[in-house]
């Protein structure tokens, strides 16, 4: 959970580790990895989180499945917001990067490419779920959730619109999320993960 009073986490279980957006992105999309079996996400994600990579040579199989599913679960899923959600999804990481970075350049003034390696995965989603509505990405998952209104003889060119914007902004397979349920979603999926592994 973010907090005003005690930095984010950097350490778990006596291990130091890296959480910086970029490095928790990168394991994220490990996650959605189809090609590599679970103890090469296990192995591969370890290796982009934990600092001290000596302590991780003696570990073995089950002891890097239990450390894996800790950071999972008590580092980078929040455990303030619901898992489980009903909306459609509207955000994705990879999908949306360009967004991202202009929202992020527009309402906070920070170059998320100058913030690689340094600013911690909690303080990027705080910042991320505080996006204004003049946003690029905001406008975006403001399109893809909002409903086609049911047509009359009147709003025939409205609809068309927004089924265009849909489109043009359409997720393209799977790993979107919803921006509200968007981090559920993915707190969600981490946790999927770890209770599968």
């Amino acid at each position: 959970m973010f907090s005003l009073y005690q930095r984010p986490v950097s350490r778990y279980g006596g291990y130091r580790l890296n959480l910086s957006f970029d490095r928790v992105l990168r394991v994220l999309a490990l996650l959605e990895e189809s090609e590599l079996d679970d103890a090469d996400k296990v192995d591969l994600a370890l290796r982009l989180l934990v600092m001290n990579k000596r302590k991780l040579l003696r570990l073995n199989p089950v002891q890097k499945m239990e450390l894996y599913e800790g950071i999972l679960r008590d580092c980078i899923a929040d455990q303030s917001h619901p898992v489980a959600s009903r909306e459609p999804k509207c955000f994705d990481f990879a999908q949306d990067a360009d967004a991202i970075y202009s929202s992020f350049w527009l309402d906070y003034g920070i170059d998320l490419h100058g913030q690689i390696g340094r600013m911690h995965w909690r303080t990027f989603t705080a910042l991320f779920s505080g996006l204004s509505e003049r946003t690029k990405m905001r406008e975006i998952m403001s399109i893809r959730r909002r409903p086609l209104p049911k047509p009359t003889k009147y709003n025939q060119e409205t609809i068309r619109n927004l089924m265009e914007l849909k489109s043009f902004y359409a997720l393209r397979g799977p790993g979107g999320t919803d921006y509200q349920a968007g981090l559920s979603e993915l707190y969600g999926m981490l946790e999927r993960q770890v209770v599968k592994e």
